[in-house]
């Protein structure tokens, strides 16, 4: 029997509110981002373009991109019963993108507070420049 935690469906993989959430999360932490998305089950994504980025420390980048993914064939049963990336960075400048890891090691499925902690780090958000 699975052992789902509330921010997952019967299948496992996170639900649109939980990427939501995270988006509130972040915003919440002084860096309002642009849009979140939530495509296939095993990707979601929170977006931060320049607007976002201003009065941070990454406003030398276009966009920055708080995504999740994992591997599309798990089938997960509990919260870290997931394959692949979980959560990390992708900076835009131009055409050049770089995918980087959060500072902070998260779990595949944090609570929203904590990703938005891991981007106020990582970046800096407005209020702590």
């Amino acid at each position: 029997m699975p052992e789902l935690d509330r921010w997952q469906q019967p299948d496992g993989f996170p639900k649109d509110a939980y990427f939501k959430a995270v988006h509130d999360a972040i915003a919440a932490h002084g860096t309002p981002p642009e849009s979140w998305w939530h495509g296939d089950p095993w990707e979601g994504a929170i977006i931060l373009d320049g607007e976002s980025l201003a009065g941070t420390g990454a406003t030398d980048y276009d966009e920055v991109v708080v995504s999740w993914r994992v591997d599309q064939d798990c089938e997960p049963r509990h919260v870290d019963d997931f394959e692949g990336s979980g959560w990390y960075l992708v900076m835009i400048r131009g055409e050049n993108r770089q995918v980087r890891d959060f500072t902070t090691s998260l779990p595949y499925l944090p609570e929203p507070e904590q990703v938005a902690q891991a981007v106020a780090t990582d970046l800096g958000s407005r209020s702590s420049v």
